[in-house]
């Protein structure tokens, strides 16, 4: 069993909102693509005034790009525990709970101070992250060789 348990910090925590940040930096583009489309509709038909509206999209998508999750939301973002036993990862907390097979992983993310394990797209889950300083079962070698033909850095 490799376990990974504890508050994460460091490069660790703002890689996870960095990647949380660009998740919603993605939905904030789509909703606003949607919402200026439906802004020029609504002023080619009616009032060309209406395109005044198009600058709030642009504000969203603007804000979206600065905005990371705040100290609040960290509970439901950030792993208090994950760990592999046989051929089962596991990332959890007390809001959440995910598990992947070990042949649905893609890569591992070797980012220096921890792993981001990125599954295929029919599996995606952002929650496992593991920061090595968290390690309190197994050692880094036997997750190295676990995962040795799948780590980047």
């Amino acid at each position: 069993m490799i376990e990974f348990s504890g508050e994460i910090s460091g490069q660790t925590l703002n890689y996870i909102l960095n990647q949380e940040r660009n998740r919603g930096l993605v939905a904030a583009s789509i909703v606003s693509v949607l919402a200026a489309i439906a802004i020029v509709v609504v002023a080619v038909i009616y009032d060309t005034v209406y395109f005044i509206g198009l600058a709030f999209p642009v504000i969203f998508v603007v804000i979206s790009i600065f905005a990371k999750p705040g100290k609040s939301t960290y509970h439901l973002i950030l792993p208090q525990r994950v760990y592999i036993e046989e051929d089962i990862l596991v990332s959890e907390n007390e809001k959440f709970s995910f598990s992947r097979k070990l042949d649905q992983v893609e890569t591992v993310i070797d980012f220096g101070e921890g792993y981001y394990i990125k599954f295929y797209s029919a599996y995606r889950c952002p929650k496992f992250v593991c920061q090595k300083s968290l390690l309190t079962k197994g050692t880094i070698e036997e997750f190295e060789n676990l995962f040795s033909d799948k780590i980047t850095r």
